[in-house]
């Protein structure tokens, strides 16, 4: 059997048993496609390494074959072929002008022709098959760095700050994430804290958390408890600066400050979904989902506030969560997020392994949750 084996398509209304035996006999396998459906399921179920059309053929339009077959196999070999055992006089065709000419007339040199092609297309694919692999791996270790940079970002975890224990978990659906979080205390001993998750995933995303990251810590860094204003003043300024930036995704964003003196926890949500979950000795209450994605139009954001005047839990979702939850709708999903954070214990480790997280490997979109907890 021919080492360089594979599969032809004649496109013709007939070829000689000869040549058909003599590349059974080397291990090639061919197809004859007599007309345009013919032509059209052996494209997209076959993939033929070398197409053949016969100039020969008088039933068979020359400029349709030439449209089918560049549009769907791009990276098969296009011969012509002919009968006669002289091609001279037998080119009599656009495609045939354009294209190599072959001879079937001597099965022999045909099978060896044919062969060579083969062998050609055999080394062609390794070379592209290498130079993907290469490709991906600069890509892989590209991605890898930049989700190094995003960690460096990142709050640090099990961390205390004012009497808030802050934990989470961030996982990718690809080598860097769309999704983003941080916290800080800010001069007067407020916490301010955020959950964000930008439209998409990649490359893309991942950049805009950066920026979003750089915007908040820059917006906060000299400002007052006065110029800060309230937190939905602080989304509308990342809002115009964003817009200003004009990027093409937009992020959703839930942006709070817990007080610890007061007592209170002021919120702004952009569309962050699902709702945070808030536990205290009077039980669990959702935050609301509030107004439209930072990166949209122009608009205002209200500002929320809640009484935390002892012990809470408060949990924070990305919405790639819902997607390794096995409920059917999404109400079904959030039921289920709630029931988790109302019956069990909603510290970050054994949310994790509620949600089976410990043994996915594969997730559909980057996933986050965020726990803050004041227990003492």
């Amino acid at each position: 059997m021919n080492q360089h084996a594979g599969n032809l398509l004649f496109v013709a209304e007939d070829i000689p048993p000869v040549i058909t035996q003599a590349l059974n006999r080397s291990g090639i396998s061919s197809q004859i496609a007599a007309n345009e459906q013919q032509i059209l399921r052996q494209l997209r179920l076959k993939s033929p390494e070398i197409i053949i059309f016969s100039t020969d053929s008088s039933t068979i339009d020359t400029a349709v074959f030439a449209e089918l077959a560049s549009s769907l196999s791009p990276d098969s070999i296009l011969l012509c072929c002919t009968k006669q055992g002289s091609a001279l006089e037998s080119v009599n065709t656009h495609l045939a002008s354009q294209l190599p000419l072959v001879s079937i007339a001597f099965p022999e040199n045909f099978i060896a022709l044919i062969s060579t092609f083969l062998s050609q297309a055999e080394k062609t694919v390794k070379v592209s098959v290498e130079s993907h692999r290469q490709d991906y791996a600069d890509l892989k270790q590209d991605q890898l760095a930049g989700f190094a940079v995003q960690q460096r970002l990142l709050p640090v975890a099990g961390q205390c700050l004012a009497g808030i224990e802050i934990d989470y978990k961030l996982m990718p659906s690809h080598f860097v994430s769309g999704d983003t979080l941080g916290v800080e205390q800010l001069k007067d001993g407020r916490v301010l804290f955020y959950l964000a998750d930008v439209s998409g995933h990649g490359v893309a995303g991942s950049l805009i958390t950066v920026l979003l990251n750089t915007l908040i810590e820059r917006d906060i860094r000299n400002r007052s408890k006065q110029d800060i204003g309230d937190t939905g003043d602080i989304i509308e300024r990342l809002n115009m600066q964003l817009l200003t930036h004009n990027i093409e995704q937009h992020l959703t964003i839930l942006l709070g400050i817990y007080d610890e003196s007061a007592g209170t926890l002021q919120y702004s949500n952009a569309a962050q979904f699902p709702a945070a979950l808030v536990k205290t000795e009077q039980g669990v209450s959702s935050l609301n989902i509030g107004g439209l994605p930072l990166g949209v139009s122009e608009t205002h954001y209200e500002s929320f506030e809640v009484r935390l005047s002892g012990r809470f839990e408060l949990v924070l979702f990305s919405d790639g969560v819902l997607e390794v939850l096995p409920e059917m709708t999404i109400k079904e999903k959030e039921e289920r997020l709630l029931s988790m954070v109302t019956d069990g214990d909603s510290r970050l480790d054994n949310l994790v392994a509620q949600l089976g997280l410990d043994d996915v490997t594969n997730v559909l979109d980057d996933i986050a949750i965020f726990t803050l907890a004041k227990t003492g």
